[in-house]
């Protein structure tokens, strides 16, 4: 409802939000586990994006392709 709505990142931020409330300690160790591994993802994260906007061109697809960091309350889950 929240993504149909346009207010998908304010649902986003409320959740980490409450996470970090709720399970402060918790919500510590997966925001550090998350920024340790931030290099490596992004740099995988560019690579299928490539690959994939790539692939689209070869069959003639027009796109743009994009990706983002699961929210730390969606990795909690």
């Amino acid at each position: 409802l929240a993504n149909r709505l346009g207010m998908q990142e304010v649902k986003d931020q409320l959740e980490d939000l409450a996470l970090a409330t709720l399970h402060p300690k918790r919500y510590s160790q997966i925001d550090q586990m998350v920024q340790d591994r931030s290099p490596e993802r992004d740099l995988y994260l560019a690579q299928v994006i490539g690959e994939v906007e790539a692939r689209l061109a070869e069959v003639g697809i027009a796109g743009k392709v994009d990706g983002r960091p699961k929210q730390l309350w969606s990795i909690y889950e």
